[in-house]
């Protein structure tokens, strides 16, 4: 076996989370009205030919699809909260309207059961379905696209040994421009570089098994990479910071002050696996999920292997003074005691959250020295208070949503005298920002 095999944790062979970063910005109309005209009907661009009947797949890749699909983090996006895994139906909001995940289980007539290796390889590394329609970049068949076919065919061993559920997603509610699937050929041939991962033998193990659980499987830059006019992440500054669901996806490069530059190898991998980094942040939304659902299932192996990958991203400073978590009581000024926010910061949040932004019990987090409350602009924070919070090392801590308890302007008040008080004093959002924030829900 090659040395420098990024997949020879699996054996001697080399041998899908719906993207949280959504594509379908108003900037895309233009493209899409522009280019629908010459695209022509959908139809597969390679001959796919039917795969031969095989032997059933055994016990061990069976096991070694788990693993993988946890590493590509399917389950969160193609899972109803509180529904049967992977059985579909999840919505995820965009400007055009309202996207539905597909059921992957392999049910014969809602779900996957009838596609064939091929196919299903072909969906991952092209965006083509087994009916040859374009799959929406949503899916990040982007990333995916690196996946080798041995790893998409454990995948598949995986999803197919699972109990077939008989669940019939509901028809996309998308407008127009954004409907015409035919358009998206057009977007592929500009932005879409299919292509094999192919390790570098300059590079160590690590390195490069990091990078294709980076860039492949788990598909961080999908969400941590931001993305042009067009929503085709931005090549030249790759896991810079993005957006998912509404959420800020922070810069995760190794950048002193935007980034993870200051947090140790031992901070990242626990945070991986734990959601916190005590001092540092916790992680809540789509991060939370992936925390969940997919990190904390990896062994110690890859999430070292991850931060060696990420120790070499080319560094890349925001806007910010100072780390996220680094403001201190020295750094505040102006903070009204009398106001709004620091009513219903003391009535709502103080006894979780300490009076003072601290706690001694590590059940919940403090306010002080923590990246979601010293980002700017803190959108993070209005997000968590509109949706709520679970632990993902602890399902049973939770913060609960106030979505319906507060109007946005009574949230801009609590975000404002948060961040003033705990975070950084420049920060500061309107109503309006709580308003684009509920669109989310």
């Amino acid at each position: 076996m090659d040395k420098r095999n990024p997949y020879r944790r699996f054996g001697d062979k080399a041998s899908a989370r719906f993207s949280r970063r959504l594509p379908g910005a108003v900037p895309m109309i233009g493209l899409l009205a522009s280019l629908a005209a010459c695209s022509g009907p959908v139809h597969a661009q390679d001959s796919v030919p039917s795969s031969p009947t095989a032997a059933p797949p055994s016990a061990e890749l069976i096991k070694r699809g788990e693993y993988l699909t946890r590493a590509a983090d399917c389950q969160p996006c193609h899972t109803v909260p509180g529904g049967k895994p992977f059985a579909g139906g999840r919505p995820f909001k965009i400007p055009g309207g309202t996207l539905y995940t597909p059921n992957i289980t392999p049910d014969q007539k809602t779900g996957i059961g009838k596609w064939t290796d091929d196919q299903f390889v072909r969906a991952l590394k092209q965006g083509i379905d087994a009916h040859d329609n374009n799959m929406y970049p949503a899916f990040p068949y982007t990333s995916y696209t690196q996946m080798t076919r041995d790893d998409a065919l454990a995948i598949k061993a995986y999803l197919f040994s699972l109990d077939p559920v008989s669940k019939k997603r509901p028809a996309n509610d998308i407008s127009w421009p954004f409907s015409m699937r035919s358009a998206i050929s057009v977007w592929n041939a500009l932005f879409f570089d299919r292509k094999d991962f192919k390790p570098d033998p300059s590079k160590s193990d690590d390195w490069n098994r990091g990078k294709y659980l980076v860039d492949a499987l788990g598909h961080c830059g999908e969400c941590h990479t931001p993305r042009n006019v067009f929503m085709a992440t931005k090549t030249s500054t790759p896991l810079a910071g993005g957006e998912a669901e509404g959420w800020t996806a922070y810069n995760i490069t190794s950048d002193k002050v935007s980034g993870l530059g200051g947090w140790s190898d031992d901070e990242i991998v626990g945070y991986l696996k734990t959601g916190i980094a005590h001092g540092k942040a916790w992680a809540n939304g789509p991060m939370g999920e992936a925390v969940n659902d997919s990190l904390r299932y990896l062994d110690d192996g890859d999430l070292k292997a991850i931060v060696t990958y990420l120790r070499t991203v080319p560094l890349v400073r925001g806007k910010e003074e100072k780390p996220r978590y680094a403001w201190t009581t020295d750094d505040r000024s102006g903070i009204d005691a009398d106001s709004e926010g620091a009513r219903l910061y003391t009535f709502y949040c103080s006894g979780c959250h300490g009076a003072d932004g601290t706690t001694s019990a590590k059940l919940y987090p403090t306010m002080v020295n923590q990246g979601t409350v010293g980002a700017n602009p803190p959108q993070n924070v209005i997000m968590v208070i509109l949706h709520g919070a679970r632990r993902p090392d602890n399902p049973n801590a939770f913060m609960p949503s106030y979505a319906s308890a507060f109007n946005d302007d009574q949230i801009a008040a609590l975000v404002n005298y948060v961040s003033k008080r705990f975070g950084d004093p420049k920060a500061s959002i309107k109503a309006g920002d709580v308003a684009d924030a509920r669109k989310q829900l």
